[in-house]
């Protein structure tokens, strides 16, 4: 492992030419969703006022910022949904949205199933574990001892990482108590996030490869999707 978790492995970014801006917006989303989900509202959240100033300075655009916003408060009023369905070369995918209009999202995958060979029905959860995914890094070689003891204290299952950039995984229920606990002890959450993991993933062709990265990336190109799973290795 190289500084990314294995969550990371089944999760595709877009196109290499924009992967670094494409890397620091995900990261700024996930911090705004984190600092709303865990610092209370908007007006009176100094980890969020703290994370927009960061995200000034990186000269992220505020249509990504205000976007991030929304779909974060979305997800707190219980926007989120999740679709399931097998994509090309049989692969099992998990689709997590946040909307307003569930008719219409499931309007817009099923039609990008459809596109690429898939079928937005069935069901292949069962094929895939639900866990919380949090990312910690900036952890010095004198941190990580105390820090590792701390995050299993507070209900880390596996923890992994070099170079001080650390990802652990917990029971969903556990994330926020997991996250709130380290950030009190002073260490600084990169992210955080419910992320499904396959149980028993799948070797398929380089063809495939190609397949299912054309399909995520038009998934990933729907206002509506906030993140895509799948088994294929």
């Amino acid at each position: 492992m190289a500084g990314h978790s294995k969550w990371h492995n089944i999760r595709h970014k877009k196109g290499a030419e924009d992967a670094k801006k494409s890397i620091l917006y995900t990261r700024i989303s996930s911090q705004i969703r984190n600092a709303l989900d865990h610092g209370g509202n908007v007006p009176t959240n100094l980890h969020l006022q703290n994370v927009l100033k960061k995200a000034k300075d990186l000269k992220v655009p505020k249509e990504i910022i205000e976007r991030s916003i929304e779909k974060a408060m979305q997800a707190k009023s219980g926007g989120v949904a999740v679709y399931e369905g097998v994509g090309p070369s049989g692969v099992s995918f998990m689709v997590q949205c946040i909307t307003d209009n569930r008719a219409r999202t499931f309007s817009h995958l099923k039609h990008l199933f459809s596109k690429h060979g898939g079928n937005l029905a069935g069901s292949v959860a069962y094929k895939f574990k639900k866990v919380g995914a949090i990312e910690f890094h900036n952890i010095s070689k004198e941190q990580e001892e105390d820090f590792m003891d701390k995050a299993i204290s507070l209900g880390a299952e596996e923890i992994e990482g070099e170079n001080g950039e650390f990802s652990i995984e917990c029971a969903p229920d556990s994330l926020g108590t997991v996250v709130k606990g380290l950030e009190e002890l002073g260490y600084s959450c990169e992210s955080s996030q419910l992320a499904f993991v396959a149980t028993t993933p799948i070797e398929v062709s380089e063809d495939a490869r190609d397949a299912i990265s054309s399909f995520v990336e038009d998934l990933e190109g729907d206002g509506d999707v906030e993140a895509v799973y799948h088994d294929a290795v």
